[in-house]
């Protein structure tokens, strides 16, 4: 028994000015469960956009917002969720 997993990213990245930032992505991931008697076919969708700024040389603020959808041939598996993540990082 194995998992046959076909995945594909599209994404897109652009620095407006010398301080902000975007990004775009799209991923597609299929999974097939290969010698599982019911037959498991899972396919997850991702789309992310990101914006990013910085605000002094070593410090950048950012935030991501994705979509995830699961759709599975299983019974009640599928969803969709929405996840804004806001980030901080700095360097010496």
């Amino acid at each position: 028994d194995y998992i046959d997993t076909t995945s594909w990213t599209l994404g897109w990245s652009h620095e407006w000015t010398d301080v902000v930032a975007s990004r775009v992505s799209y991923n597609s991931l299929n999974e097939d469960y290969v010698g599982d008697p019911s037959g498991t076919d899972d396919d997850t969708d991702t789309f992310t956009v990101g914006l990013s700024y910085d605000m002094r040389r070593w410090l950048t603020l950012g935030v991501d917002v994705s979509h995830v959808s699961f759709d599975s041939n299983q019974p009640d598996a599928d969803y969709d969720s929405n996840t804004i993540v806001f980030k901080v990082q700095g360097s010496l």
